[in-house]
């Protein structure tokens, strides 16, 4: 714990002459700081200082004491004056008193009586003819006395004496309270509440000291309103770490009646919450963001520290305390209203399965260029992920906050497309919506815009694209002025670009323009470790439900020409029509033929045919090159560099040489184009 914070009361030590003076002014200060303090009474006169004064804090009752007190005292101890005062609801009846009326002033001894008459005068009945009386004084002449003043049962009026006004013994004076509360730091909302309350029962010598503190509660009831509209936990500390003041929802969490709040602190003392469980494990920390703590009663929160720069003391300390459920909540209202505008990335690189090399490969790329603003395109065919992976890039970047806008444009006719992407204005067409429509472009704004199979993008759609590219600015239809847009584009598409340039389909400016970083996605065919991980993956949606060995097998053989979309489409199939144990039979119709054609081929390898004529250790070789040929047709550079990811190190020339005898026995054949090594 931090020096100058403590759990403990506060001591207070109370010093008088008279015995009496030190029980009551004792008394008093207990009852109105309670537990916050402890107070110890001394009186002189009984000689009861014999040893240090250990304290936070001395009051004393009159100045003549201090020389005595100053060699008992332990270290810097602070001393304050406690000036006296009276109820107001005690002296209510000298109101009714005529000016210059003879009053006698009874009290047990001259000094006083004297002291009496003082405060009196003080605090605004100074318009009597005092007479002091006390029981050691000769007996005086009572004619003409309007009526006798007692201070409580201290002693009683002479007899003969009809009117006997008890205004009480002294109080402690509200500027004396205030001056303990700041001293020992005990000022928070509450106790400004008793202070205030107490200013207003208790007469006050300077009345402009109210009228200040007065100006000061009103101003602290309006800031104190505002904190307790919050919903959230402030804490406000001064420079030793005290708290100054908190709002309703820290009551909240402590008081007997919260137990309908999820995980709450009923009956906790609320200065140890405060304390021991909040500001303690944060107290290490200068500054601090949604670090989250959970408290004794299971309740998680959010604190956030910082330096109010409205307060001149720099060093103090705000704390914000937040309902973790209450953020979890809140996130999810916003997400579900992104998601229902279709704003919305909910895919991160976490929910990709990437086992293979070359899927891993995919991944690191995307993640190196999440943090720039680039242009990217991902090329690949339908079903490999592409979308998955733009809203992993979105979620990885500086715009995660902002909206992710998916377009499909081969999904919509080229007028639709436009008026989606670009929007436009009331009236620019027929049937156009009333007050016009803003564009998906302009919803991107500050986000990012996703364009699916933007291969398939009428050209006039893509002139105008070009032109929000080139110049960030976008025009409805019907329009006839810009808005300004920031946005990243990310497109992905399966066409083959440079044909699609050749035939006049797409333009080749649009395309550079895209193509910052190009990111290619590898067919599932041939990636047996993502095959089998994603196979696992898809079932265990199916709780009980568990593959065969022989299905295992072969997964990874499989064409799965439309990928990961029919892979998970194939295990859904088998889920739902199959037993516990899934095999073969439980395949998709569309598959059975590709299995017995795998079976055919097998068998006709391993009885020699078409084998024959290669050394034995190359006909593991041969088979392994068949198995990737059947899949996909590829050149002999990127033949060789899966065979070694599979477990065949060979080099490109003995490939090549593979390759030239498999040809001469018609197993394959080698184009001169791009095209690559086909088998027959």
């Amino acid at each position: 714990m931090r020096n100058g914070r403590a759990l403990m009361e506060k001591k207070i030590a109370v010093i008088a002459i008279e015995e009496n003076a030190v029980k009551n002014y004792a008394c008093q200060i207990r009852e109105f700081f309670g537990a916050s303090v402890k107070v110890q009474g001394y009186c002189t006169s009984l000689g009861q200082i014999t040893e240090k004064i250990e304290a936070d804090l001395v009051a004393i009752s009159v100045p003549d004491v201090t020389p005595y007190i100053e060699q008992h005292l332990s270290g810097e101890v602070p001393v304050i004056y406690i000036m006296r005062s009276f109820s107001k609801e005690k002296t209510a009846a000298l109101e009714h008193l005529e000016p210059g009326s003879r009053v006698l002033l009874a009290d047990y001894s001259e000094n006083f009586a004297n002291e009496t008459m003082g405060v009196l005068n003080s605090i605004g009945y100074q318009g009597f003819n005092y007479m002091l009386w006390y029981p050691e004084k000769e007996e005086s002449d009572f004619e003409n006395i309007s009526c006798a003043l007692v201070t409580g049962d201290t002693v009683c009026a002479p007899e003969g004496i009809e009117t006997v006004i008890d205004i009480g013994w002294y109080l402690i004076s509200p500027t004396t309270i205030l001056e303990i509360s700041q001293r020992l730091g005990l000022m928070d909302s509450v106790m400004g509440n008793k202070l205030y309350a107490y200013f207003k029962a208790v007469h006050v010598v300077d009345s402009g000291i109210f009228q200040v503190f007065q100006s000061f509660f009103q101003l602290e009831s309006q800031w104190e309103s505002i904190l307790n509209m919050i919903d959230g936990g402030v804490l406000l500390l001064d420079p030793s770490g005290n708290i100054i003041c908190y709002n309703d929802f820290m009551k909240r969490l402590c008081r007997e009646d919260a137990e309908h709040m999820e995980g709450s602190l009923a009956g906790c003392d609320i200065h140890q919450l405060l304390y021991e469980e909040i500001l303690d494990p944060i107290d290490q920390y200068d500054t601090l963001d949604n670090f989250l703590l959970e408290l004794p009663g299971g309740m998680k929160v959010a604190l956030s520290k910082r330096k109010p720069t409205s307060c001149s003391d720099s060093r103090r300390d705000l704390i914000l305390i937040e309902d973790a459920s209450e953020i979890q909540k809140a996130e999810y209202d916003i997400r579900l209203q992104l998601a229902q505008k279709g704003l919305f990335a909910k895919y991160t690189f976490e929910n990709i399965i990437a086992e293979s090399p070359a899927m891993k490969k995919c991944v690191t790329q995307c993640r190196k260029i999440a943090g720039y603003d680039t242009a990217v395109l991902i090329s690949g065919d339908s079903g490999v992920g592409k979308e998955l992976l733009a809203q992993s890039i979105h979620n990885a970047s500086p715009r995660r906050q902002m909206p992710f806008v998916a377009v499909n444009c081969a999904a919509l006719p080229a007028e639709l497309l436009e008026s989606e992407l670009f929007g436009y204005e009331e009236g620019a067409f027929t049937g156009a919506k009333k007050g016009g429509k803003r564009g998906l472009l302009e919803m991107a704004h500050k986000g990012t815009i996703f364009l699916d199979e933007i291969g398939d993008m009428p050209l006039p759609v893509q002139a105008k694209l070009l032109r929000v590219l080139q110049e960030k600015e976008v025009m409805k239809i019907g329009s006839d002025y810009m808005l300004p847009v920031d946005i990243r584009i990310i497109a992905a598409s399966n066409s083959d670009f440079k044909t699609r340039i050749e035939e006049k389909q797409f333009r080749k400016d649009l395309y550079y323009r895209l193509n910052g970083i190009h990111i290619y996605v590898p067919p599932l065919a041939g990636r047996e470790a993502d095959v089998l991980a994603l196979a696992w993956h898809f079932i265990r949606k199916y709780p009980g439900k568990y593959f065969s060995e022989e299905i295992l097998k072969v997964f990874p053989k499989l064409k799965w020409e439309g990928n990961v979309r029919q892979l998970e489409h194939s295990i859904e199939y088998m889920a739902i029509m199959g037993e516990q144990e899934l095999g073969m039979e439980d395949l998709p119709p569309e598959l059975h033929a590709e299995i017995e054609d795998l079976r055919m081929q097998k068998n006709v390898y391993q009885n020699g045919e078409l084998l024959t004529g290669f050394l034995p250790e190359e006909k593991a070789l041969v088979l392994k090159i068949i198995e990737i040929l059947r899949i996909r047709t590829l050149g002999r550079r990127r033949l060789t560099q899966i065979l070694g990811e599979d477990g065949f190190p060979v080099s490109e020339y003995q490939v090549r040489q593979i390759l030239e005898m498999m040809e001469k026995r018609g197993l394959v054949k080698t184009h001169n184009t791009r095209k690559g090594i086909e088998l027959i």
